[in-house]
């Protein structure tokens, strides 16, 4: 499924523009022109989601955080998982120390007036705050499910969803990596954070260069990266890479949590 999606997005990049039939001289202008438009969605998105704001429909505070966190589309989503909340009944299975287990009923509609009710687990640990669903929504679209956030809000009365799950590529602050890149229609001029991203994009690929052929270099350098973030980001500053950590609730024989999921923003 992720390759299948891979090649969509792919294609919906180059609609319009590009054809099986395009000559390799022609690519050159066209990949520009559909570089361009895709920076052009991006800032009207971030205009989008600055200026306007969906309304709330619930009172939990977690709704409230994530409409000043996420971009407007990805809000929206969030909120249809607000509005099962009416559909699903949790009740405790069992508690052994800092884990508890729920049982979400969810009431789904298969066709007309029928109903189907469908049973879910939810791990809850006290300790660490984490949540696991197994309906797995959260590892296959990075957004919480609505049996997660009915144990959240109603039952555990959590104020605010920690920060492991609520992954940076939602969020309307987010400036994605293909806003950086240099084309025929943008010097970079009017934007010294792009100027510095290739600036520091052309040193990386020297030092790369110059480091791959020999282990032992190779090796020091790997080192030398993986110190310097790690002393950035114990600094406080914020990755704004699209990669994010997954939590884990350690519980024996659940699944550990995956953020693999699309990269597409809107």
């Amino acid at each position: 499924m992720s390759t299948t999606q891979r090649s969509e997005s792919m294609n919906a990049f180059f609609d319009g523009y590009v054809g099986p039939k395009t000559p390799l001289k022609k690519f050159v202008g066209d990949y520009n022109n559909a570089l361009m438009r895709m920076v052009e969605n991006e800032r009207l998105a971030d205009f989008g989601s600055y200026n306007k704001m969906f309304p709330l429909i619930t009172l939990h505070s977690i709704e409230r955080q994530l409409q000043a966190i996420y971009t407007n589309e990805k809000f929206k989503e969030v909120q249809e998982e607000f509005r099962g909340f009416m559909m699903c009944l949790p009740s405790l299975l069992k508690s052994e120390g800092a884990i508890s287990t729920y049982e979400v009923i969810d009431r789904v509609r298969v066709s007309g007036d029928f109903i189907k009710e469908v049973k879910y687990c939810v791990y809850f640990n006290d300790t660490e705050c984490e949540v696991q669903c197994t309906c797995r929504l959260f590892e296959f679209r990075g957004i919480m499910c609505r049996h997660a956030l009915i144990v959240l809000t109603l039952v555990k009365d959590v104020k605010e969803l920690p920060s492991k799950y609520v992954l940076d590529r939602w969020r309307k602050d987010l400036k994605r990596k293909y806003t950086f890149v240099k084309s025929s229609y943008d010097n970079l001029s009017g934007n010294p954070k792009a100027q510095k991203y290739a600036d520091l994009g052309n040193d990386f690929s020297e030092v790369a260069f110059l480091t791959s052929d020999y282990n032992e270099t190779y090796m020091t350098m790997k080192a030398c990266i993986r110190k310097l973030k790690e002393e950035l980001l114990c600094n406080g500053l914020r990755s704004e890479s699209c990669l994010s950590s997954a939590p884990s609730l350690h519980i024996p024989g659940a699944y550990s949590i995956c953020t693999e999921a699309t990269d597409r923003r809107y």
